[in-house]
């Protein structure tokens, strides 16, 4: 089957402003899925996060680097960097796909990371674009898999709560306005 485009989702940086494990996954699945020809580009999506230290680079950014590493060409490369979740992810993707008039879309992200964000894209694009998923294997160790595990179940309630009050514009635009957003405003007194 081919898609008008493959979304590969972020992961937080390392410290050091690099990508760590699961995000290296993703996009070395998206690469390999274009390569296929399984879609005519790939979309890096994923700003700057909410944990760690601010840093100059998006996720975005860096993941687009490691597709080029990898062989991909720029021009096939979508960047999407004004998110900083899995809501934004959605969100802006979703508003760059009706840009580009995508009828579907294969959405990538790690096994543990997938029953919400593909409730989020599901929500978010169909009936008009539809979404396919593919998981990644996570690289993380059996008892850090466990934590986000969790994690993830809460998550959903609140993504879940966020959606069907239709607080999504909000919610993006409230993150936007985080400290850590190139969005912000630091000198606040003006």
């Amino acid at each position: 089957m081919t898609y008008d485009a493959i979304i590969v989702l972020g992961n937080q940086l390392r410290p050091t402003g690099e990508l760590g494990r699961t995000a290296r996954s993703r996009v070395k699945q998206g690469v390999s899925l274009v390569r296929e020809g399984r879609a005519p580009v790939l979309v890096v999506s994923g700003g700057h996060g909410y944990v760690g230290p601010a840093l100059d680079v998006t996720e975005a950014t860096k993941m687009k680097q490691y597709a080029q590493e990898l062989g991909l060409p720029a021009r096939s490369i979508i960047m999407e960097d004004q998110s900083r979740d899995t809501l934004g992810n959605g969100y802006y993707t979703y508003i760059m796909a009706r840009r580009h008039d995508w009828r579907s879309v294969l959405l990538v992200t790690t096994d543990l990371h997938l029953r919400r964000a593909h409730y989020i894209f599901k929500h978010i694009f169909e009936p008009t674009i539809k979404v396919h998923v593919l998981a990644v294997s996570s690289p993380l160790s059996l008892s850090r898999q466990k934590k986000i595990t969790r994690s993830e179940r809460r998550n959903l309630l609140v993504v879940k709560g966020i959606l069907k009050s239709r607080l999504l514009k909000l919610w993006c635009y409230l993150m936007s306005q985080h400290k850590g957003s190139k969005n912000y405003n630091n000198d606040r007194s003006k």
